[in-house]
């Protein structure tokens, strides 16, 4: 609800980039979020790019968006836009969208230096998926399947119970409709719950993926936290 995501908002505006790569020259671990979209129809999905960090108080705190409108709607320059917005933050983990994204990451990696293992300047796929498991690291697949149901459960539980904090309310109601759209909905025949929304909810995706990312980080998503070292 409105109410909700507005209680998770602090007074503060949204940083620039310069001010995160402040933050990151600091050695402080800054993470990104991708989740892409077509730009297209009659209710567009757009890409939405978010970065935050997990500030010192225990909080995942989100210091950046950016929705990709307008001339930046146009996928085939995404990458590039996505790599030159990151690298001036100074994002040391980035989590994309998997799906509709593939092409994308993998110009990212093959054309402007980001890498699928290490600790650097480090991509993440995300696939989601339904299964037990919260995540699951594919190596043959070389990307994350995560079970979209609990990990989008687990984000509004941590924004409602304040583990994850916005910058200032004015400033995230250009995406305030990615977050409220979303609702719960029972599947009688299956007796399980899954989230559906009415309106595009890419903000929401993107944040979710930067929070997975900094999870990963700190060896909190899945066993290893070098993904796809070898055993």
């Amino acid at each position: 609800t409105p109410k909700v995501i507005t209680e998770a908002c602090n007074d503060q505006p949204m940083w620039t980039l310069q001010q995160v790569r402040e933050l990151s020259s600091r050695g402080v671990p800054v993470f990104g979020g991708i989740d892409y979209g077509t730009g297209t129809g009659n209710q567009p999905s757009y890409t939405v790019l978010t970065i935050g960090f997990l500030a010192t108080n225990g909080k995942f705190q989100v210091l950046y968006m950016r929705k990709f409108i307008g001339s930046e709607a146009e996928l085939n320059g995404q990458p590039a836009l996505i790599n030159a917005l990151c690298t001036q933050a100074g994002v040391r983990w980035l989590a994309c969208d998997w799906g509709f994204g593939a092409d994308k990451n993998a110009r990212l990696v093959a054309e402007m230096g980001w890498n699928r293992y290490g600790q650097d300047r480090l991509l993440l796929e995300i696939m989601y998926t339904r299964q037990a498991l919260l995540a699951k690291w594919d190596t043959n697949a070389e990307r994350y399947h995560v079970d979209r149901s609990k990990s989008m459960g687990m984000l509004i539980d941590h924004i409602r119970t304040e583990k994850v904090e916005f910058f200032r309310s004015e400033d995230l109601q250009p995406f305030m409709s990615d977050f409220t759209t979303i609702f719960m909905e029972y599947n009688d025949t299956t007796n399980s719950t899954k989230y559906d929304h009415d309106l595009p909810d890419d903000a929401f995706h993107s944040v979710n993926y930067a929070y997975i990312a900094m999870l990963q980080y700190n060896n909190r998503l899945v066993d290893s936290g070098l993904p796809g070292l070898p055993d």
